[in-house]
């Protein structure tokens, strides 16, 4: 039971384990792509870093790989790219053969229901994206224990089925170097003609061998280094003895047959793998259908072991390749035109060309397209990717079974069209902000880059630094009509762009009546603004205050002052967006004061005045007490008297920065008993205050519902202290001592209008309703519907089934005619309901409410 519980944890870790690595996969769709045929063993030296999208058809099936006895010479086509392989899983299988029947391998059928498990600890990730679509089978590397695709796996070939793939997967395998000792199991019985000719030289080949997989490393030894491989093709009754005593020359197919064959002989259990072999690399590359590969399997103890007897080709046909013609100056995300031949000293090739753009032609580069070869001759308009500069074009034959591969690599130079996004008004106030940016064909900004702006004879220039962004302060001498035209030069492979715009400029005037406030209340005034004379319409934005629209060149402000603005004569920034115009007005900003006075008697008279500010902050400045002038340093002030008046004003006069405040003193003797007296009655009065609500709502007689489209109306009025601050759904939209609204709902639902009291910026009460938007015939039914709630509360009868006319009748209403006809006429009528019908209604609902009370 214990080690049953350990085992938890490692399952744990494992799920963690496939979770992370399921985080790196990703998905990329490439239509019209799939999966074609077997060739033989070439490896291109290709690579790839884009997929161009081409349907190529293709029927593996016709490769004849598993026939041995047939000719095996497809087409070049490229198949699939493959990243993040190595040594020991760039053999990628699509199924293996056990059964081999008159010459021709018959594939493993199998459950394909398995799970998938992890069998090792060393894990491979690598990806795969066809370019042709997968129909059955999907290439994997041997102990592939996970795909992102979607297929059905079988554990015993360790192969993967799917229903015509044309997307990405990434796949994850254990696959690493396993030394074996003794087979597993015996051998099935494998009918070939010649078998004990072959058996004996097998045991020949095996007799020095201390083990089962030193035998199978023998026979591939052996394999491997008496045979030629050549692509000339021969046919024969009985293809393996024929390979192994006659011929002694083939291709893949006829070295993993032969492997197998000696392999069984000597009962040792092996089996056929076929699929592609692909170069133990880690970058991306292109596998062609000419890499189709046919290798083998011997199964040991510990487990199915890969052997491939198959030697490097021999002697190919020589190729040129030769770019005839190639545009010599595009643009980045343009096409050009390519043209060339492939020759050889015999039969003119097919077969495919891919076309790299390289920096250097020795590096990788970017494999922008795959153009087919027909006669000897290829053309193509290729798609220039997300680069600029000078580049050699390479066209590479990447070659067969029969012919080498060959290159070309004239140079070709790709410049990069940049674009000017600049924010240039129609009109412009005489100084005024021209800015933007410059970016390139994809959008990205274009750093360090020399713009030039030109208007009126003038010519100015800024760089974009590292934001890749400009601005300049212009100022026109005269209202007129200006161009203004900003130029980017251009930088090595990167092309010149311009942008012309006709600005008409004016004088702008922006009038406030008001220029003074208090920190922490509401700066009322109204404003006037003008371009060139005439009233302008705009938004205005005054920094760190608010913003106003002016209309027909008016605006109102009714803003609240922020309650860490600084004090007095502060300068502040203003835009007028409609004219990219930004200047400055100057505001008084002051705060209100607040004095506190203590009395102390010594030998003289000792008077102590504090001074603070609205958020209790002392002030300085001169104090005057009971007519004697005094100065506050930091916030307090002191008197010292001989005499000092019964009844005296402490005064602060104010200055650039406070408000003026006072305080009236009356120091003569006072009953203090009849306070005990009064204690009660002024604790029931601080009561009743404690209780009252001073923010009140007002909108009319009705409940707040209102139909769409229709004006909102909605006053809220304060009868305390402070100021109020109104909000609809949680957004602010108005401050001021009293608050006239008005809203236009578009749509039917509920919202929430909220109002607080604020005294020295302190929320002191809060206060809400709800607004419906709904059409009055829905409200007439919830107002009936409210009716005969209070009724069944009231008078404790069940009213649930009952009509209307039902309803009047059990409640005994008096005065129900009118409440009857119009919630028939919205529950049953077609006609549209007005707020003067729900008038009625709800007058009517209120008569019944009070007879029912």
């Amino acid at each position: 039971m214990r080690r049953e519980l350990l085992k938890i944890p490692a399952l744990i870790l494992l799920f963690i384990s496939f979770s992370l690595l399921l985080s790196f996969t990703s998905s990329v769709d490439l239509s019209k792509t799939g999966l074609g045929g077997f060739i033989g063993i070439s490896i291109p030296e290709s690579k790839s870093q884009e997929v161009p999208e081409k349907a190529i058809p293709f029927d593996y099936e016709k490769a004849n790989m598993r026939k041995i006895n047939e000719m095996s010479d497809p087409p070049m086509i490229p198949l699939f790219f493959v990243e993040g392989l190595n040594k020991y899983t760039n053999h990628l299988r699509l199924f293996t053969a056990t059964e081999y029947r008159d010459g021709e391998w018959i594939e493993d059928e199998g459950d394909y229901n398995d799970r998938q498990m992890i069998s090792g600890r060393k894990i491979t990730k690598y990806s795969v994206v066809p370019l042709v679509p997968f129909l059955t089978h999907i290439p994997v590397a041997k102990d592939t224990f996970f795909v992102t695709a979607k297929t059905r796996f079988n554990a015993e070939t360790g192969t993967y089925l799917v229903d015509n793939l044309s997307s990405r997967y990434d796949a994850f395998s254990s696959s690493h170097y396993i030394e074996g000792k003794k087979a597993d199991g015996h051998s099935e019985e494998i009918n070939v003609a010649g078998m004990e000719e072959i058996k004996r030289l097998t045991l020949e080949i095996t007799r020095n061998a201390k083990n089962d997989f030193e035998k199978a490393k023998l026979i591939e030894k052996y394999l491997a280094e008496n045979y030629k491989y050549d692509t000339e093709p021969w046919t024969s009754p009985n293809p393996v003895y024929t390979f192994l005593f006659e011929k002694k020359r083939g291709i893949c197919k006829h070295f993993a047959s032969a492997f197998v064959v000696m392999c069984r002989s000597i009962d040792l259990p092996a089996r056929a793998v076929f699929g592609y072999l692909a170069k133990p690399v880690s970058h991306n590359q292109t596998v062609f259908a000419s890499q189709a590969h046919v290798w083998a399997e011997v199964k040991f103890e510990e487990g199915w072991i890969e052997f491939d007897p198959t030697p490097p080709p021999g002697d190919k046909i020589p190729t040129a390749t030769e770019i005839t013609y190639v545009d010599s100056v595009v643009r980045k995300g343009g096409n050009f035109t390519i043209e060339g031949f492939v020759n050889t000293t015999g039969t003119v090739p097919e077969g495919y060309v891919e076309i790299y753009l390289k920096k250097d032609k020795n590096e990788d580069g970017n494999l922008v397209d795959i153009l087919s070869v027909n006669n000897g001759f290829f053309h193509g308009n290729v798609t220039v990717p997300d680069i600029s500069g000078e580049y050699h074009v390479v066209a590479h034959y990447v070659g067969s079974m029969r012919y080498e591969s060959s290159w070309s690599d004239p140079i070709i130079k790709i410049y990069n069209p940049p674009g000017i996004n600049a924010n240039i008004p129609d009109r412009a106030a005489r100084r005024c902000v021209i800015d933007g940016g410059v970016h390139d064909y994809n959008g990205t900004a274009i750093k360090n880059a020399d713009v030039i702006l030109k208007v009126d004879g003038k010519t100015y220039m800024v760089n974009t630094g590292e934001a890749g962004f400009f601005k300049f302060g212009i100022e026109f001498d005269r209202d007129g009509v200006y161009t203004v035209e900003l130029y980017y030069p251009g930088d090595n492979f990167t092309l010149p762009a311009s942008v012309k715009k006709q600005v008409e400029v004016g004088e702008v005037k922006l009038n406030i009546e008001n220029t003074s406030a208090v920190r922490g209340e509401v700066w009322n005034t109204r404003g006037e603004l003008f371009f060139k004379g005439e009233p302008l319409d705009s938004l205005i934005i005054f920094e760190d205050i608010t913003n106003a629209m002016s209309r027909d060149g008016k605006f109102v402000i009714n803003s609240l002052i922020p309650e860490d603005f600084p004090l007095g004569n502060v300068p502040v920034n203003f835009t007028i967006s409609e004219l990219k115009y930004t200047s400055q007005i100057t505001l008084n900003i002051k705060s209100r004061t607040y004095l506190d006075v203590n009395l102390k008697k010594d030998k003289n008279w000792i008077v102590l005045v504090s001074i603070t500010d609205d958020r209790g902050d002392p002030v300085s400045g001169g104090v005057i007490i009971a007519n004697n002038t005094v100065f506050a340093r930091n916030g307090i002030a002191k008197l010292e008297v001989e005499e000092l008046p019964e009844k005296f004003l402490v005064e602060f006069p104010g200055n650039e920065k406070y408000l003026s405040s006072s305080r009236f003193v009356d120091r003569s003797g006072f009953p203090f008993w009849i306070l005990a007296l009064l204690i009660p009655v002024l604790a029931y009065l601080g009561y009743r205050m404690k209780k009252e609500n001073y923010i009140t709502f007002e909108w009319g007689d009705l409940p707040p519902v209102w139909d769409v489209c229709e004006e909102v109306s909605i006053s809220i009025k304060n009868r305390g202290k402070g100021i109020l601050r109104a909000s609809l759904d949680n957004r602010g939209i108005e401050v001021g001592g009293a608050l006239n609204l008005k809203f236009i709902f578009r749509e039917p639902g509920r919202h929430i209008l909220r109002a607080e009291r604020l005294v020295n910026g302190k929320v002191k009460e809060t206060k809400e309703i709800e607004i419906k938007i709904m059409n009055y015939r829905d409200a007439v039914v919830e107002t009936f519907g409210e009716l005969v709630r209070i009724a069944e509360e009231k008078k404790g009868i069940n009213l649930r089934d009952a009509t209307a006319r039902e309803v009047m009748k059990k409640i005994k209403a008096a005065n129900s005619k009118e409440l009857i006809h119009l919630f028939e006429a919205a529950k049953y009528g077609y006609g549209k309901l007005t707020r003067k019908d729900f008038s009625r209604a709800y007058r009517s609902f209120l008569d019944i409410v009070e007879e029912i009370e």
